[in-house]
């Protein structure tokens, strides 16, 4: 029910943009559940799979959870880790996270051929975005959330964001790295970024001295 209101919206605004693109796939997702059947005290359904859909989302959160949980609790040092760049307005929006995607992927190239050459660090992780929005100023903060395995893994990422950047971008004191505090949650806040799609907006209040 939930999935289906929300992708009524996303259908009027593809259609207002005209693409067609969305639009097939809007539809899919609210088909989604369409037909349920009961069977043997179970319900049974056919499921779009897609990103977007609450419900396929749920499915997704517990296989990715399944998939990462065994290798996470093998890490002896768990650090995490969230990288940030400066707000911007929503026409900016998209821009800003095609590069910050960019901007890791050069990162982690570098360290990728470092291990080719012998390089004995340990550079992976698990890593989403996660992007807030300030209803009163009209900004958007997207940033990555990451799990590595060590502080010094942490520290190296935190160091070449803040260099590829730069201080008009990026104030490397807010960069942040800590190490994990509790393991049985840490993951699931982790993961959930990628299939969380909408949280309802706070509304935040400039107080006054």
């Amino acid at each position: 029910m939930i999935s289906s209101k929300r992708i009524l919206c996303l259908i009027d605004i593809a259609k207002r943009k005209g693409d067609e693109k969305s639009l097939k796939e809007f539809w899919e997702v609210f088909h989604c559940m369409e037909e349920i059947t009961t069977a043997h005290g179970k319900q049974h359904t056919r499921y779009c799979g897609r990103r977007v859909c609450s419900v396929c989302n749920n499915i997704r959160e517990f296989i990715l959870r399944s998939k990462f949980e065994p290798i996470f609790h093998t890490w002896p040092d768990p650090h995490f880790i969230v990288l940030t760049t400066r707000s911007v307005p929503a026409r900016k929006l998209k821009h800003r996270i095609d590069a910050m995607y960019r901007a890791f992927h050069r990162i982690n190239q570098k360290y990728q051929k470092r291990r080719q050459r012998g390089d004995t660090i340990q550079f992976l992780g698990v890593k989403t975005l996660e992007c807030e929005f300030n209803p009163n100023e009209r900004w958007y903060n997207p940033h990555f959330n990451i799990l590595v395995p060590n502080k010094e893994v942490g520290e190296l990422i935190k160091m070449e964001w803040s260099k590829l950047w730069g201080p008009k971008y990026v104030n490397s004191k807010i960069q942040y790295c800590e190490p994990v505090r509790s393991r049985d949650t840490i993951l699931l806040e982790v993961i959930k970024y990628c299939t969380k799609v909408f949280t309802a907006p706070i509304r935040i209040r400039n107080l006054k001295p």
